[in-house]
């Protein structure tokens, strides 16, 4: 109703300046001088009432999850989320008009393929003042596909746990953090077998078979998870295994 009356509004006013501007007069001296005067207060104040609504429903402000990120509102790789007041979740593409907070979250490719549902992964074993780097990569398997909202609820939730703002609203940084919590406690095994690499004591077909039975990933983030699959991120030796998701 607001946007048809503003609108009209508008259209009327241009038509007034367009017939004054061919009869070479002034507006006002086409109508009524108090006429004329109420239409120029209405469209100054509509004017103002176009700025208060955009500010508080469109060009609110940002709950930005990655500040370096420039002109990221126009890019395909961030979309829109917003949460309302009773917790419900909804993604928009469009000006939103409702109340709630708005957070602005990068896109990751697995939305559009879920075979793409990839992410890689390392850990970093030691032997005196050198570090050796075992890459993988964890593939996540589901029943079904994925949608952002699903993803957005659950991400969101860490995040209310989270002491660090925004960090768990980027899905890359959970699986980070995820992967982190259950193999850091491998530091001092992966070590073990980094030194006995560099002793000659194994070989590294060897040291990476013990790698990948070592680590682990065991959490099912989404209910459509399936499975989840370990791969070693290695050009010369390629190993690969599922990991339970029951817990």
């Amino acid at each position: 109703m607001y946007n048809f009356f503003g609108i009209a509004l508008n259209f009327i006013y241009l038509i007034v300046v367009n017939l004054a501007n061919q009869d070479h007069v002034y507006p006002g001296e086409l109508l009524a001088p108090k006429f004329y005067h109420l239409i120029n207060v209405i469209f100054f104040f509509n004017i103002i009432l176009v700025y208060l609504v955009s500010s508080k429903f469109i060009t609110r402000k940002r709950n930005d999850v990655a500040s370096d990120f420039e002109d990221y509102t126009d890019s395909e790789e961030w979309f829109r989320a917003v949460v309302y007041k009773d917790g419900a979740v909804e993604i928009v593409d469009k000006p939103l008009w409702g109340k709630g907070k708005v957070y602005y979250v990068k896109d990751h490719r697995s939305f559009y393929r879920s075979d793409l549902f990839a992410f890689t992964q390392k850990l970093i074993g030691r032997y005196g003042n050198t570090n050796m780097t075992i890459d993988f990569s964890i593939k996540l398997e589901f029943d079904s596909p994925c949608d952002k909202k699903e993803i957005f609820q659950y991400l969101y939730q860490k995040h209310l746990q989270d002491k660090e703002d925004g960090q768990f609203l980027l899905l890359d940084n959970y699986i980070n953090y995820v992967f982190k919590k259950f193999n850091d406690k491998l530091q001092p095994k992966l070590d073990e077998l980094v030194t006995r690499y560099a002793t000659r004591e194994i070989s590294e077909p060897y040291l990476l078979d013990q790698a990948i039975e070592m680590v682990t990933f065991p959490e099912r983030i989404f209910s459509n998870i399936k499975n989840t699959k370990l791969c070693l991120n290695n050009l010369e030796f390629s190993s690969c295994k599922g990991v339970d998701c029951s817990l």
